[in-house]
């Protein structure tokens, strides 16, 4: 039997109803149809800045109207938005004034939309970034980015048409995974300009890194040394006019230029620049990458421009947990003892009002243990006491239906579905995936089989979370237990409140006399509260502890044996939280604990002690994970290497320095094994961004016995190297390989953090005898040299291994060469690596016409024909170079020749006018010829020069009548 003490828990309430987890990638809610985005969820963070909360709103809308027009004019095929969802603060909602600008209250009508995964986030101003929109991006082309945070500053100063331009860049950022053009300079793989050999000369010219059409724009170089064939270097930065009449794409490079509205298209992109675009989506533009997205499938015809936007304003939908608890499903009483003693001290946490219900299946009927209730103390320990008292029992799943229809209702209420089960499918499954989809439930599935075979429940979750839980045989550190525990701890901390998992550490008693344990743990940040867990995992056995103390770093004991009235003890389990009065914080530090059990007779128990941290600001070092498989569907590895992902912030901050890890787990149908350990790195080749505090890895081999892999994250900074820059970046932050930092500072001394999941399915298992992976993708194509006399260039770049990076040494390539817009031709070739790895081949370059370019690209080919993407591009110039306006000297000179003719115009009239004697002495000379005419009489001969000229005098043009248009 449980008990429970509950007379501390109530004080901690205040410091988590308003904290919201801070925006993560997640499956997002979007469609595109014929009334134009649909379901576009734009959130107001709490600490937003915002001081009129009725102007501020109809500022958003003003935002949202400008993106909407400045998006869909830059595309040939226009998509406008059409119905946005717009979720207040809290505060906002509890507000009464604030509160009338909701268009409706009823939460069954948009249940789904949530403030953590809102598509568009109002944030402060950046640390760093300052007052900059921003949407990162992780993944590869195509790949959508993660959530677009928009300054309130922004917001407020949205005054012109730039600004709805630089939304439309991040909408394309987020949305469609585009990349931008341009570059910075400095930068290693995109910089502002860059040398480039000429086909007719032995120099070099110094080309600037735009995408602007066929044309390039007005402007200088940043000093004379870029302008010159041996000064030229990649500090250069070409400075285009803000005023370029002529240039109106790409919005991906420069959308603060007055007519730059356009994003580019295929007819007018230019590939063989090192743009970040052209690195990562080869030869595609902007266009084509937005149109290849399934919103743009043949047969949709987006909004209209005219199309007036439907905003809902509401507050958050999201009221709690409705949890399904699949008591059939488990294979042995010990699984589902593990599931249950996890689910109990998961609601032992959930320390904020939460709207929680219960169902339980038993293999024939649904029981609802918990009907829906706002937790309190008192009826937290009633339902904990019922459930520790449910025990196990086995069934079929063929009525399971029913547990997930009455979950469906509990959804259209705003609760997040939690679903423990083992089962891998049920009857009438296709049409359940179909219902929860349409319906948008959010389902966050935990699933205890431990099976070769695909999870089809997976497929419920696509709006939510799932969670494969191994089964790591002799393992005290990683079983199902402390997976499931922490699973939920995962959970919740990336729907409510983030908990930062500071600690987790194995505690054995050895023996009877073995009573007394003793150790540290560090809170590298000022925390509200600590939630502390110590359970057995021999769960045969009961947990036999007398208390748990903690203290603090000067010592002082914030729980002792003296202490214990927030504490739950269960069977197997005792945990509790630390908070010494509602309005303190605990401090940083190196902390102790000391665990007391008793003299029982058992000779040996192995226990499993974790510690999470809560703050009510984000002070702490935040971790986040994730996958390829946002919409948690099966991944066609054959198509791409599936991406593990984790994004370290601090005060929002990125953090660099971080030694991340990702422990992948697969199952051979009986147990669970570590399949393989991969380090994950804030640069390198799989970082789209170095400096943006997302670590990637790339998982380049899969298991051919599993579809389902398990993931567990460790991070942890050491000696103060992991830091953050306290300075501030001007640029873009998403144009650059590297963003770079001004003023670096540690993030403290040392920091632990620990991740579990989500987890990830492939659609299809490998065969080891058929090889269907592509080559990795050649990333540095670089022209060596160029001999004009004999027109050979020599091409170089890192010899690619097969199968997504984890190969052998790929030998045979396509070298594709294009100029100007023609299509590509290609010839094939065999082409073994050098000794240090790197791979040369000469080239014959053809005679170009002025303006002309030729272009190169690699692409490597394994020895079953499967082909790796192309690489990027490299190019030479013809004899001329287009230019499609002058620079700003030629410019002012015409404009001073101008003003100079002016000038000598205005001194001719002023002469006239200020010298009457001679107008005078011109009329004398006019009368005196006159009188001679008069006395040389008719029949005298009249001089030639003297003779009056005969003028045609055209008719009076009729008048006409002018009336000014009504202003």
């Amino acid at each position: 039997m449980a008990r429970l003490r509950t007379k501390n828990m109530y004080v901690f309430v205040p410091f988590f109803f308003v904290l919201i987890t801070s925006p993560l990638t997640s499956p997002s809610h979007i469609t595109l149809t014929t009334r134009g985005y649909q379901n576009v969820v734009v959130a107001i963070d709490e600490n937003s800045r915002f001081t009129s909360c009725q102007q501020d709103l109809e500022n958003v809308k003003k935002v949202i109207r400008s993106t909407s027009i400045s998006f869909g004019q830059g595309l040939e095929r226009p998509a406008y938005f059409g119905d946005v969802t717009i979720i207040l603060p809290n505060s906002w909602a509890s507000d009464p004034i604030c509160s009338r600008l909701m268009t409706m209250t009823n939460i069954t009508l948009l249940p789904w939309a949530r403030t953590h995964s809102a598509d568009i986030r109002i944030t402060p101003d950046h640390p760093v970034f300052g007052s900059q929109p921003h949407s990162f991006q992780y993944g590869g082309c195509q790949e959508p980015g993660l959530s677009i945070n928009v300054p309130s500053t922004f917001v407020s100063n949205f005054t012109d048409l730039t600004k709805a331009r630089i939304m439309a860049r991040e909408w394309a950022h987020y949305r469609y995974g585009v990349f931008d053009e341009g570059g910075i300079p400095d930068d290693e793989r995109h910089p502002s300009g860059y040398m480039m050999f000429q086909t007719e000369n032995s120099d070099k010219i110094m080309r600037a890194n735009t995408c602007t059409g066929d044309k390039t724009p007005r402007g200088e170089w940043n000093n004379e040394e870029c302008k010159s064939t041996n000064s030229g270097n990649s500090s250069c930065e070409f400075q285009p006019d803000v005023y370029n009449p002529d240039i109106t794409s790409s919005l991906m490079y420069r959308p603060d230029l007055n007519h730059m509205e356009k994003f580019c298209t295929k007819e007018n992109h230019d590939d063989g620049v090192p743009s970040k675009l052209s690195y990562h989506c080869g030869s595609l533009s902007a266009s084509e990458v937005i149109y290849k997205h399934l919103d743009f499938t043949p047969g949709v015809t987006p909004a209209n421009a005219s199309a007036e936007i439907t905003f809902n304003v509401i507050q958050n939908p999201f009221s709690g947990y409705h949890i399904i608890l699949d008591i059939a499903s488990f294979s042995s009483k010990l699984l589902f003892d593990q599931a249950k003693n996890s689910l109990m001290q998961f609601i032992a946490f959930l320390l904020d009002p939460v709207l929680l219900s219960i169902d339980m299946y038993d293999g024939a009927n649904v029981v609802e243990l918990q009907s829906p209730v706002y937790l309190d103390p008192a009826t937290a320990e009633s339902l904990l006491l019922k459930l520790g008292n449910v025990g196990h029992v086995a069934g079929s799943p063929n009525a399971f239906g029913i547990a997930l229809e009455r979950a469906q209702k509990r959804a259209s209420f705003g609760q997040d579905v939690i679903i423990l089960t083992a089962v891998q499918t049920i009857p009438d499954m296709t049409n359940w995936i179909t219902s929860y989809n349409k319906n948008k439930v959010i389902v966050h599935l935990v699933h205890f089989g431990v099976s070769t075979a695909k999870v089809e429940m997976a497929q419920l979750a696509r709006y939510g979370s799932m969670h494969v839980i191994p089964n790591v045989a002799n393992s005290n550190l990683m079983n199902p237990y402390t997976w499931t525990v922490n699973t939920l701890q995962s959970i919740y901390g990336k729907t409510r409140s983030y908990r930062a998992k500071i600690f987790e550490q194995t505690v054995i008693k050895t023996s009877v006399s073995d009573t007394n344990k003793t150790g540290y743990f560090y809170l590298d940040s000022p925390a509200s509260n600590l939630l502390v867990s110590l359970y057995c995992l021999n769960t045969d056995l009961q947990l036999s502890v007398d208390y748990v103390s903690i203290f603090q770093p000067d010592g002082y004991p914030v729980r002792n044996e003296t202490t214990e009235d927030d504490t739950f003890v269960g069977e197997d389990f005792y945990s509790f939280v630390v908070g010494r009065y509602p309005v303190a914080t605990l401090p940083a530090g190196m902390w102790s604990y000391k665990i007391k059990f008793d003299k029982t007779l058992t000779p040996q128990l192995v226990h499993r002690l974790d510690i999470w941290a809560e703050a009510a600001d984000s002070s702490q070092v935040q971790v986040r994970t994730w996958n390829t498989a946002l919409d948690n569907q099966p991944l066609d590895y054959t198509k791409a290497p599936v991406g593990l992902y984790a994004q370290v912030t601090q005060n929002r901050r990125p953090v660099r320095g971080v030694n991340v890890t990702a422990y992948v787990y697969v199952t051979d149908g009986v147990t669970s094994n570590l399949f393989t350990t991969l380090p994950l790195l804030d640069e390198g080749i799989s970082d789209m961004t170095t400096g943006d505090g997302i670590y990637p890895a790339w998982l380049t081999t899969p298991s051919y016995t599993s579809h389902s892999y398990s993931v567990y994250y460790k991070a942890y900074g050491v000696n103060s190297l992991a830091v953050i820059d306290n300075g501030t970046y001007t640029r873009p932050p998403t144009t650059g390989s590297v963003i770079p930092m001004s003023n670096p500072i540690a993030t403290g001394l040392q920091f632990y953090r620990y991740e579990y999941g989500p987890s990830f399915q492939l659609a299809a298992l490998l065969s080891s005898t058929s090889d269907l992976i592509r080559p990795q993708r050649v990333t540095d194509l670089t022209i060596l040299s160029y001999d004009v006399s004999s027109r050979i260039a020599k091409l170089g770049w890192t010899a690619p291994k097969d199968n997504y990076g984890s190969g052998k040494i790929v030998t045979r390539f396509r070298l594709y060469q294009s100029i100007g817009s023609a299509e590509s031709n290609y010839t094939e070739f065999n082409k073994p690596a050098n000794a240090d790895g790197s791979v040369n081949l000469t080239v014959q370059v053809p005679h170009l016409q002025d303006g002309e370019y030729v272009k190169y690209r690699i692409v490597g080919k394994d020895s079953s024909n499967n082909m790796a993407d192309p690489s990027n591009v490299v190019s030479m110039a013809g004899p001329a170079l287009r230019t499609g306006g002058i620079s700003n000297s030629a410019m002012w000179a015409l404009i001073g020749g101008a003003i100079a003719i002016l000038v000598i115009i205005l001194i001719i009239v002023l002469i006239r006018c200020c010298c009457p004697d001679e107008a005078k002495r011109r009329q004398r000379e006019a009368r005196r010829r006159g009188r001679q005419w008069v006395s040389f009489g008719n029949g005298t001969a009249r001089r030639a020069d003297m003779a009056p000229t005969t003028r045609y005098q055209s008719p009076p043009p009729t008048i006409q009548q002018w009336n000014s248009p009504t202003i």
